[in-house]
């Protein structure tokens, strides 16, 4: 297992956790999680990837937003969380500093060339790729374009 520090965003407490990054079985999709695990109470903290929104990088760090509310700021590039969720097919990279999970998109804002996601973020995307994530996420996805 690879392992890096982190710290667990949240508004009143910091906590740091230590990321475990589980073996992926690419045979059964649903099956794929990272592990977080705190060092102040040593539970581990199961995240499925379908529950990841998306991940945002800032410089050599990165923080992972999820699907229940929780963020949980990472040691880790965004490179490094690419090459971990490459093999699940439903996650983009937008722009230089997102990385997304495509069925968490809410719809295209056109003029902003930005993706809203769903729990209200946003995440840019770049003029280079504009294109094929258009056509990569409506494919898969009904969009409201905004």
């Amino acid at each position: 297992m690879n392992t890096s520090v982190c710290k667990a965003q949240n508004p009143t407490l910091r906590l740091l956790v230590k990321v475990n990054v589980a073996e992926r079985n690419v045979n059964h999709a649903n099956d794929n999680f990272i592990l977080i695990k705190s060092f102040n109470n040593g539970y581990y903290e199961k995240i499925w990837f379908d529950d990841i929104v998306m991940v945002k990088s800032s410089g050599n760090y990165s923080t992972i937003f999820t699907s229940y509310s929780k963020s949980y700021f990472t040691s880790k590039t965004l490179k490094h969380w690419e090459e971990i969720l490459k093999l699940d097919k439903s996650f983009l990279r937008t722009h230089a500093s997102f990385l997304i999970n495509k069925y968490h998109i809410k719809g295209v804002d056109k003029k902003n060339q930005k993706l809203q996601l769903l729990h209200g973020f946003y995440a840019s995307v770049s003029r280079r790729t504009w294109g094929s994530i258009l056509k990569n996420i409506s494919i898969n996805i009904n969009l409201n374009l905004l």
